[in-house]
């Protein structure tokens, strides 16, 4: 898929989602549709918000991050607006049930962020894999050499 294909369907679907979260908002009651409609509320919420994000977040790294390469770019916009959206939607649930407190946030975002450091370690070892010599054949052919 080429960029340009990406960023038309990545903000087709994010309308797409705003369209469909402002239909929910006004057209669902929560109070008579029960469960199905808090589901409804907060799934097109978080789809519409990952559409928004990722295309926000693709055009900041496209400025301000020039040494990465494009499909790069496109991924770390998109992981970094799922977290993104986990975390505006978690901390609206917690919200609606009366259980957001400064703490709760703190953890989330803590969460989140050793979430995304794991990510991007997992992603660091693959792109530096390491050499077909062990540690042990590069220390022993080290101490056999002769200094200049």
């Amino acid at each position: 898929m080429t960029l340009s294909r990406y960023l038309i369907v990545m903000t087709f679907s994010a309308i797409l989602g705003w369209v469909a979260w402002i239909l929910v908002l006004f057209y669902i009651d929560p109070f008579t549709s029960g469960l199905s409609g808090f589901i409804l509320f907060y799934i097109s919420l978080i789809f519409a918000l990952i559409g928004t994000l990722s295309v926000i977040g693709y055009f900041v790294r496209a400025r301000f991050h020039k040494e990465e390469l494009t499909y790069e770019q496109v991924a770390n916009a998109f992981r970094q607006a799922i977290l993104l959206s986990v975390l505006v939607t978690i901390s609206l649930f917690l919200r609606s049930q009366g259980l957001l407190k400064w703490w709760n946030i703190i953890l989330l975002i803590i969460g989140l962020t050793l979430l995304e450091v794991f990510i991007m370690s997992r992603k660091a070892k693959k792109s530096y894999p390491e050499s077909s010599q062990s540690q042990d054949s590069i220390g022993e052919s080290s101490n056999n050499e002769l200094p200049n």
